[in-house]
């Protein structure tokens, strides 16, 4: 009987990749790479949810709510010295 192996190096000390660990092995016998790739791909998706989130926090909004405040125009834009 082969045992079995994951490309990834979980060190089950820490209890966050002890749970992922134990995730991958519930995975039906076959599945555990497509298993690791769709948790992976989950992770990825909640990492860009969370940058969205800090830039939109960091944009400032102008009275109404709305976004960043439209920039004024430079001299050079409106023609004057």
């Amino acid at each position: 009987m082969r045992a079995r192996r994951f490309i990834l190096l979980l060190d089950p000390r820490y209890s966050v990749e002890r749970e992922a660990l134990n995730t991958i092995k519930a995975a039906p016998e076959g599945e555990g790479a497509a298993f690791l790739r769709a948790l992976m791909l989950i992770g990825f998706g909640e990492i860009k949810k969370d940058k969205s989130r800090e830039q939109s926090a960091s944009v400032p909004a102008d009275e109404a709510g709305h976004g960043a405040p439209a920039q004024e125009k430079t001299d050079d834009e409106t023609g004057t010295t």
